[in-house]
C-alpha cells in the first residue's frame, strides 16, 4: 500500500513583533532521507533574548542535516530506532546553539524545537520547550507534545488549573529549551497513524489565541494548507500577539 503525505506550513511575524523569530521545515518524498516518509518541525527562537531568529534557523538547518546523518543506513528505521536517532539529532543541535551563543550578541540565545518524523505508519515526536504537537485522528485531537514550562508543572501536580496557567503572568517561562545550556534532556513520544490521521506542530503564539476544539475542526474538515492558514489568520483576527507558525501532516 502506497503511503500518501500532504502537508501544509504557514508562518507569520502576528500583529505586535518587529521581527518573525519562528522558523520551520515541511519535507516530504524527495526532500527527505531515504527510510522516511516526511519530516516537519517549528522552532521558536525565544523572543526576550538576543538572536532567537538566529536560534531558531541554526535549529531548523541542524535538525535537516542531523536527520539525514543519523538515517544513512538501509532499510526503514524502526520506532525504536527513530525516537534514538531523534533524541541524539536534538541534542547535537543544543550543543552546536549554544556553541555559537557564545558569540558576542549572542549570549544566552535560544529556541524552542519540536519535531515530527513519520515512516511508514509509524511516527516519532521529539520536543524540547512549549512549541506543540497534536494529533488529529476520528474528529479527535490530542496533546502529543507535552510543553516545557513552569505553569505546565503547575497543571501536572494540580497546583494550577489548565484555565489559570493560560491566563498566568509566567505562562512564557520556559524550564528547558534549546541553547542556554550546553545539555538538554529531550522528550520523545512514538504512535502510528491511520489513513486520514493528521499531525499539527505549531509555536505558542497561535495556541494561546486558537483553541484545541478549533485546531481539531480546522485540521479534520480541510487541507493541511487551508488548515495552517485558517488558524494562522485566526489568530492574527485575535491580537497576534506572537509571532505566529503552523505546519500540518496528513497520511492518506
Amino acid at each position: 500500500m502506497t503511503t500518501v503525505i500532504s502537508l501544509g506550513a504557514v508562518t507569520d511575524i502576528g500583529k505586535v513583533r518587529k521581527s518573525n523569530q519562528d522558523t520551520y521545515c515541511a519535507l516530504v518524498g524527495d526532500d527527505v532521507p531515504v527510510g522516511i516518509d516526511a519530516l516537519v518541525a517549528v522552532a521558536d527562537g525565544m523572543g526576550g533574548g538576543p538572536a532567537g531568529d538566529v536560534a531558531s534557523a541554526l535549529a531548523i538547518e541542524g535538525l535537516i542535516e542531523g536527520v539525514a546523518l543519523a538515517l544513512k543506513g538501509p532499510g526503514s528505521p524502526t520506532a525504536d530506532e527513530l525516537e534514538e536517532a531523534l533524541s541524539g539529532v536534538l541534542g547535537n543541535i543544543n550543543a552546536n546553539v549554544y556553541q555559537a551563543s557564545q558569540e558576542s550578541g549572542r549570549r544566552g540565545m535560544g529556541t524552542t524545537l519540536t519535531v515530527a518524523v513519520v515512516a511508514g505508519a509509524a511516527f516519532v515526536v521529539g520536543n524540547v520547550g512549549d512549541s506543540r504537537a497534536y494529533g488529529v485522528s476520528e474528529g479527535r485531537i490530542r496533546h502529543i507534545s507535552v510543553d516545557h514550562s513552569w505553569v505546565e508543572e503547575q497543571v501536572s501536580t494540580a497546583a494550577m488549573t489548565r484555565e489559570q496557567a493560560e491566563r498566568h503572568a509566567y505562562r512564557n517561562m520556559l524550564t528547558r529549551c534549546i541553547g542556554p545550556s550546553p545539555n538538554v534532556r529531550v522528550d520523545t513520544f512514538a504512535g502510528t497513524l491511520e489513513s486520514g490521521d493528521a499531525l499539527f506542530l505549531c509555536s505558542d503564539g497561535l495556541y494561546r489565541l486558537v483553541n484545541d476544539a478549533e485546531v481539531e475542526h480546522a485540521v479534520a474538515s480541510t487541507g493541511p494548507q487551508q488548515a495552517c492558514e485558517e488558524l494562522v489568520d485566526m489568530a492574527n483576527a485575535r491580537g497576534g500577539i506572537d509571532n505566529i507558525t503552523a505546519v500540518a501532516l496528513r497520511v492518506t
